[in-house]
């Protein structure tokens, strides 16, 4: 993956990533789930680090889960392993992470990370739009009051 950032680049840096990553790491929703955050961890890591080649189920069985015999046609810890970080990843994104600039997302049937930058949306716009049209308005009152002072009856 390469990391190339430009002013529209809809990717984080690499140091956003990982600092989203600690994030989600230290959030309510993984605190106590060892598995997930190791797997986590090591499945973002490698594609930091330029290493997509080893997101396969035996390398991450061996270095995730200690599984040095696994044979994923009988033992599928690192399948629902993976089903279980999608939806707490979502869980994440829907309560801690509601915010968060950058979103790590693991697709279904694949052990890849994606990272992608979204965009929060500006809180409160419409007080800021209030506030013009409420300037506005005394502004244009005061004019016309100082203009017109000689005309008016009190």
């Amino acid at each position: 993956m390469a990391w190339t950032q430009d002013l529209f680049d809809p990717t984080p840096s690499p140091d956003e990533v990982r600092v989203q990553l600690g994030r989600i790491l230290q959030s309510p929703e993984f605190a106590r789930t060892t598995r997930m955050r190791g797997l986590l961890e090591f499945i973002v890591t490698r594609v930091l680090d330029g290493r997509e080649d080893q997101l396969t189920s035996i390398i991450i069985a061996a270095q995730v889960f200690q599984r040095q015999e696994f044979n994923p046609e009988t033992d599928s810890i690192v399948r629902t392993e993976a089903s279980r970080l999608r939806q707490r990843l979502h869980e994440y994104y829907s309560r801690s992470g509601r915010r968060e600039r950058v979103v790590i997302m693991l697709g279904k049937g694949d052990y890849l990370p994606v990272f992608r930058v979204r965009e929060v949306p500006m809180r409160r716009w419409w007080i800021v739009v209030v506030a013009g049209i409420v300037i506005i308005a005394v502004g244009v009152t005061i004019g016309y009051l100082v203009i017109n002072r000689d005309h008016l009856p009190f």
